[in-house]
């Protein structure tokens, strides 16, 4: 019976752990969408003559790239998130899912 008990908490525990892990992964895919289109606008901004984007677009310009880099490591946390719960809902062991 005991035995029982414990493989009912554990699967409780693993689609626990899917699901804080899915919906993580849904949202740090969202900021990173979110950065992406912040660069763009920014990048817009700076090409509209007589805006304070186009005076400061040497300065702004120079930070896109590193939004841009950011925006794809957010995208990349997300998939290995993604990945992660793929494997969990497989079965593989967590401490295969973590190395």
């Amino acid at each position: 019976m005991i035995r029982c008990e414990n493989n009912v908490a554990g699967d409780l525990e693993n689609k626990e752990s899917i699901k804080v892990r899915t919906d993580t992964a849904e949202t740090i895919s969202a900021c990173g969408k979110d950065i992406q289109k912040a660069a763009e606008n920014i990048t817009a901004v700076c090409n509209i003559p007589g805006t304070n984007g186009a005076a400061y677009g040497n300065q702004l310009l120079a930070k896109i790239d590193d939004l841009k880099k950011l925006a794809t490591l957010y995208g990349l946390a997300s998939q290995q998130l993604t990945g992660a719960a793929r494997e969990l809902a497989n079965d593989v062991p967590k401490g295969e899912v973590w190395n």
